[in-house]
C-alpha cells in the first residue's frame, strides 16, 4: 500500500535455511507507486448559448495525466479527450435539458487511479411559439395577446415604450398585457411590445410582438349644419380624418318628418309647416377597418315659410297720404319686401296698382 504521492520502496532480505542449515541471504526490492487520485472538476449547470467553465484537473501526484470520455456530445462537449477540458459554448437545440456525464481517469507512471464521474447539463432556451404578429385591435378596446413558449413552465415578461399617437404612458408586466390601446390620430398605430422568455434559469433573446391599434373614426366635418327652409333639400358631406370611412346615420320622427336612416349625404327634403323653427339631428355612426366610432350627432335647423297674410289691400285713393298694411303673419320673426307691378304714370290720375308681397326668413 502506498497512501503517499510519491513512491514506496521495501527492501526485502531473504535467507533460505535447512537441516539448521542457512543459506546466503538475498535482497530483493518492491517498490509500491501511488495511486493518482484526480480533483478540480464539479458539476455544472449551464444555459444553451453560455459558455461552460473551463475544467482544469488536477492531482495528489505533480505529473499525472488524465483521459476523459463524454456520453453526449449533443452539448458540445467532445466524445472523449485528455487533459483539461476546454470552456465551450454550450449547445441544447432541444425543449428538455441535455446531460454530458464525463468519466476522467488518472494515470501516473503507469498506474491507473480510480474513476470520477461529473456531469454537465445544458438547459434549453425558451422561443416564443406564438407568432410576433397579433394582428389589429380598435382604439378603445382591450389588447389581448396570450404568448407560448415551446418549453413548459416558461414565464413571459414584457415591456412596451410610449407610442406616438397612443395616449397610453409606456408600461411592463407579465403574460397577457390585456390594455386597453387608445389611438389619438386618425391612422392606424403600430405598437410593439418587447417580451423576454425565461424556463429554468434560462432567458431568451428579446422578441418583438406588434400590434396595430385602428382608430375610432369621427367626424372632421362641421357638426352644425347651415340652416334651411321648409320643403327644402338638406345636404350634408360627411367627412373624416380615416380613410376608408363608412357612413351611416338615422334620424328620428318628429312632428313634420318621418324617422329616416341611410349611409353618406342625407339628401332628404325636409319639413316644418309650423310657426317656430325645428331643430332635426343626424345620428352618425362611422366606421373603419372593422371599429366603429361612437355616435356623434350633426343638427341643422328647419326654418318655417311665413303666411303673407295682409288686411288693408283694398281699393285706395291717391291723396298724398301713406297707406299702412296690416301683417298678420305667422312667423313672428318674419320681414316682408315689396314691388309694384305697374307704375303711376303722371298723366293718368288714377290708375290699379298691384302690390307683390314676398315673405323672407330672417
Amino acid at each position: 500500500m502506498n497512501t503517499g504521492n510519491t513512491p514506496v520502496v521495501a527492501t526485502i532480505t531473504v535467507t533460505p535455511a535447512a537441516n539448521s542449515c542457512s543459506g546466503a541471504a538475498q535482497t530483493f526490492t518492491i517498490t509500491v507507486k501511488p495511486k493518482a487520485t484526480v480533483s478540480g472538476y464539479s458539476d455544472q449547470v449551464v444555459c444553451a448559448g453560455s459558455p461552460t467553465a473551463a475544467i482544469n484537473f488536477t492531482s495528489n501526484i505533480p505529473g499525472a495525466t488524465f483521459a476523459w470520455i463524454n456520453d453526449n456530445s449533443a452539448t458540445g462537449f467532445a466524445a472523449s479527450g485528455t487533459g483539461a477540458i476546454p470552456a465551450i459554448t454550450a449547445l441544447n437545440a432541444g425543449t428538455t435539458p441535455e446531460v454530458s456525464n464525463i468519466t476522467v481517469r488518472p494515470s501516473f507512471d503507469g498506474c491507473v487511479g480510480d474513476l470520477q464521474n461529473f456531469s454537465v447539463t445544458v438547459n434549453p432556451v425558451p422561443a416564443l411559439t406564438s407568432g410576433a404578429d397579433a394582428g389589429r385591435v380598435c382604439s378603445g378596446t382591450a389588447f389581448n395577446y396570450t404568448p407560448a413558449a415551446n418549453i413548459a413552465g416558461t414565464t413571459f415578461g414584457w415591456s412596451r415604450a410610449a407610442v406616438t399617437g397612443i395616449s397610453n404612458a409606456a408600461a411592463t408586466g407579465t403574460g397577457n398585457p390585456a390594455e386597453v390601446l387608445v389611438n389619438t390620430t386618425g391612422q392606424p398605430v403600430e405598437v410593439t411590445y418587447v417580451y423576454t422568455l425565461t424556463a429554468s434559469g434560462c432567458t431568451s433573446t428579446a422578441y418583438n410582438v406588434k400590434v396595430t391599434v385602428d382608430p375610432s373614426a369621427t367626424l372632421s366635418s362641421a357638426t352644425t349644419a347651415p340652416a334651411i327652409c321648409h320643403n327644402s333639400l338638406f345636404s350634408y358631406i360627411p367627412e373624416s380624418a380615416t380613410p376608408g370611412t363608412v357612413f351611416s346615420w338615422t334620424r328620428a320622427a318628429d312632428a313634420y318628418n318621418p324617422a329616416a336612416s341611410g349611409t353618406g349625404n342625407p339628401l332628404e327634403t325636409l319639413q316644418n309647416t309650423g310657426t317656430s323653427p325645428i331643430t332635426v339631428t343626424y345620428a352618425y355612426t362611422l366606421t373603419a377597418n372593422g371599429c366603429t366610432g361612437a355616435v356623434q350627432n350633426v343638427q341643422v335647423v328647419v326654418n318655417p315659410v311665413p303666411a303673407d297674410d295682409f288686411t288693408g289691400n283694398g281699393p285706395q285713393c291717391l291723396n298724398g297720404n301713406n297707406f299702412q298694411f296690416v301683417l298678420n303673419p305667422n312667423t313672428s320673426a318674419a320681414t316682408y319686401a315689396w314691388i309694384s307691378e305697374t307704375a303711376l304714370p303722371p298723366a293718368v290720375p288714377i290708375r290699379r296698382i298691384v302690390i307683390l308681397w314676398t315673405a323672407l326668413i330672417p
